[in-house]
């Protein structure tokens, strides 16, 4: 088990992190993906 510290494991997870927007279009491009997880 990896032994690392709260502020570290922030830190690799902000920094990895992208800003994606969400539209409406995006969105209504992955229903038929999102009903199968919804339904699953």
């Amino acid at each position: 088990m990896c032994n690392m510290a709260l502020a570290d494991l922030l830190e690799l997870s902000s920094s990895k992190m992208n800003k994606i927007g969400i539209s409406e279009e995006r969105i209504r491009a992955q229903l038929p993906v999102i009903r199968q997880y919804v339904a699953f």
